[in-house]
């Protein structure tokens, strides 16, 4: 017996899925954001200021920035300062567009859209194929009923042509069997 496929949820139940699911990452990110938040000033300012220091070109003489040679120091510090600054700006928007997103979401709103396909139109498709299978299944079924209808009509004709043939004293021509009989002799 082939298993069984598990019941698929319900809409609601799928959408109270995500929205849990949302809460849960939500309070994750928050308890992040409290975790930064809780670092003493002393510390944050440590941390700036030993990124601004290991960004100083310790090398004197020719540097080479985006394949352009200079021989100021001072340039070669603005811009590697200006890359930290870019890459921390980076990854702080980044956060704060994950965390706005999960905050949609934990409102049970799902995205209508994404990437330029329309959500609703791709689950309307993902139900219409649904439900084409479902309609074809129950299309190979009804077939196979009626083939098998057919199957036992002709053997029926077959037997009671055989009859009449007999009951009429002339050998059989249409090559009457009892019913059944091709079932026994195969």
């Amino acid at each position: 017996m082939p298993p069984s496929d598990p019941p698929k949820p319900s809409s609601e139940e799928a959408r109270q899925t995500r929205v849990a699911a949302a809460r849960t990452l939500g309070q994750r990110l928050d308890r992040g954001v409290e975790v930064v938040a809780g670092v003493p000033r002393p510390i944050v300012w440590s941390l700036f200021v030993a990124a601004v220091l290991g960004t100083s070109p310790l090398v004197s003489g020719e540097i080479k920035l985006a394949g352009l040679e200079t021989g100021n120091p001072v340039l070669a510090w603005v811009v590697q300062l200006s890359l930290l600054a870019l890459a921390v700006t980076v990854a702080v928007g980044c956060f704060f567009v994950v965390r706005a997103v999960v905050a949609y979401l934990e409102e049970g709103r799902w995205p209508q859209r994404a990437g330029g396909v329309d959500v609703g139109e791709h689950d309307a498709a993902l139900d219409q194929v649904e439900r084409g299978a479902e309609e074809l299944s129950r299309g190979a079924d009804a077939f196979r009923a009626l083939e098998r209808q057919l199957t036992e009509s002709n053997r029926v004709i077959r037997y009671l042509m055989g009859e009449l043939d007999r009951a009429r004293g002339t050998p059989p021509e249409h090559g009457a069997e009892e019913p059944g009989a091709e079932e026994r002799g195969s």
